[in-house]
C-alpha cells in the first residue's frame, strides 16, 4: 500500500475516552486533510475492537493488534493465538502496542520478555512490522530486539525516550523513532540531541 498525506500512526480510539464522541473525532480527522489512522490493540480486547474499527472504516482506518507490557499478565496461549488471528484481518499493518515496562511494573518483568518475544516471533513469521514501547528497559529491549532479529522485523519505537545508543541501535536495525511532547520538556535535551541527527524519513511524530 502507499499512502500520500498525513496519517495518525498511533491512535487509541477504542478507548472508553472516546465513547461519547468517536464518530465526530475520525469526521474532524478526516476534515483536517488527513489519509488515514493507525489504531493500536493495547490488550486482547483492544485488539478486537480495533479490528471493528477498522471494519466500519475500511481504508480510513487501519489497525494493529498486540498486547501492551503492562496487560501481559494477561497473555496466554489463547490469547497469542487471537492475537494471529486478528492480524490476518484485511487492514491489520503492524503488531503492536508491545514491549517492556520496568517504571510502572504492572506486570512480573520475566513475563512482560516473554511476550514480546513471543509477539515479535509472530510479527516475523506474518511479515509485519512491530510497534514498541520501551520504559526504563533499554537494555533488556535491544537485547531481546537482536535476540529475535529485529532487523528482519522492523517497525517503530513509539514514543521514543531512550538514549543516543539505543537510537542510534534501533536505526541501525531499520526502526523508525516516534518522538511526542516530551521532546520539549526543559530536561529533555537529550531527545533533542537525538532529534538533530536522526534522518527525517526515519521520524515519526
Amino acid at each position: 500500500m502507499q499512502w500520500k498525506g498525513l496519517i495518525d500512526t498511533h491512535a487509541h480510539l477504542d478507548f472508553k475516552a472516546f465513547d461519547k464522541d468517536r464518530a465526530q473525532v475520525i469526521s474532524k480527522v478526516r476534515e483536517a486533510g488527513f489519509v488515514g489512522i493507525i489504531n493500536v490493540g493495547t490488550d486482547r480486547d483492544t485488539s478486537f475492537q480495533t479490528v471493528d474499527l477498522v471494519k466500519e472504516h475500511p481504508g480510513f482506518i487501519w489497525g494493529a493488534v498486540g498486547v501492551h507490557p503492562h496487560e501481559a499478565i494477561t497473555v496466554t496461549g489463547d490469547v497469542l493465538r487471537e492475537i494471529e488471528a486478528l492480524s490476518k484481518e484485511d487492514g491489520i499493518v503492524a503488531i503492536g502496542e508491545i514491549g517492556l515496562d520496568f517504571h510502572y511494573n504492572h506486570s512480573p518483568r520475566a513475563i512482560q520478555e516473554r511476550v514480546f518475544r513471543a509477539q515479535l516471533r509472530l510479527a516475523r513469521s506474518l511479515g509485519l512490522p512491530v510497534i514498541i514501547h520501551s520504559r526504563e528497559a533499554e537494555k533488556e529491549t535491544l537485547a531481546i530486539l537482536k535476540e529475535e532479529n529485529g532487523r528482519d522485523i522492523g517497525g517503530v519505537m513509539h514514543c521514543f525516550t531512550g538514549s543516543a545508543m539505543m537510537a542510534k541501535e534501533c536505526l541501525a536495525m531499520g526502526f523508525f523513532l516516534g518522538l511526542g511532547g516530551v521532546l520539549t520538556f526543559p530536561k529533555a535535551q537529550n531527545l533533542r540531541d537525538i532529534a538533530d541527527y536522526v534522518p527525517l524519513e526515519n521520524i515519526l511524530l
